[in-house]
């Protein structure tokens, strides 16, 4: 109990101090960031054990999170005066909702296979869809990604594959290599493909090497759809896709 009573003490500061940078300060994703961290320590103290993980190191991002800070970079692109981005931002905030309410329920009801992937494909799909209202900034995405539940990366991917101006090949090796589940991985796998044409020297290397890394891997080989797009990399690098 005296922890729970810190933490909403602690985040209660916190959030405050967010809302006050978010109308004082022109450090959008920080101030969102401020708000997010506050609100994971209130919500613990409010709910004790039933939170599943709270990472004091860096805030464990969800949907719901991403949705959230949406709406308060909307809030300062509105005291800017900018209404138009304002408008985008909330719009993407909203639909960010609604797929975050979606990909819990697919992935909490449906049983793995096809039928799952398809369901959450659609969702993906749909996520890929926002990206072409510019409303994102990439070091947000690439936030997104970096400190995410699996729905966040999943997000975040799609938002980078849609869009080259948020793509961040950092991300694409880690869900290659460091994957949460093997869906992530084959998006990991499909944005991976589409910067091969834009790296440099040493990023098709170290691509190259994850790659084949994760050909090795008998779960992936079984996996056509993951094998066929690691195998389309290393052709596109040069590579003859045998391991």
């Amino acid at each position: 109990m005296p922890l729970r009573v810190g933490a909403g003490v602690v985040g209660v500061a916190v959030f405050a101090t967010g809302v006050v940078a978010v109308f004082a300060t022109d450090n959008g994703p920080g101030a969102a960031t401020l708000l997010a961290i506050g609100a994971a320590f209130v919500a613990f103290a409010a709910l004790g054990d039933r939170i599943q993980s709270l990472e004091l190191g860096g805030v464990n991002l969800t949907l719901r999170d991403i949705a959230r800070q949406t709406f308060a970079l909307a809030d300062e692109a509105e005291r800017r005066g900018d209404d138009e981005a304002a408008e985008r931002l909330r719009a993407a905030g909203r639909e960010l909702q609604s797929l975050a309410d979606e990909y819990r329920r697919i992935r909490s009801r449906m049983r793995s296979g096809p039928a799952r992937t398809g369901a959450l494909e659609d969702v993906v799909r749909r996520t890929r869809e926002l990206a072409k209202r510019d409303a994102f900034e990439a070091s947000d995405v690439s936030a997104w990604f970096d400190d995410g539940s699996p729905e966040a990366r999943i997000t975040a991917l799609a938002l980078m594959q849609a869009s080259p101006g948020l793509r961040d090949f950092g991300a694409a090796v880690d869900a290659i290599a460091e994957s949460e589940s093997a869906f992530e991985q084959y998006h990991g796998l499909w944005l991976a493909e589409t910067m091969v044409g834009d790296l440099t020297p040493g990023q098709r290397a170290e691509l190259e090497a994850v790659v084949q890394r994760a050909l090795r891997s008998l779960r992936v080989r079984r996996d056509s759809d993951r094998a066929d797009a690691a195998r389309r990399i290393l052709a596109a690098l040069g590579q003859n896709g045998r391991t």
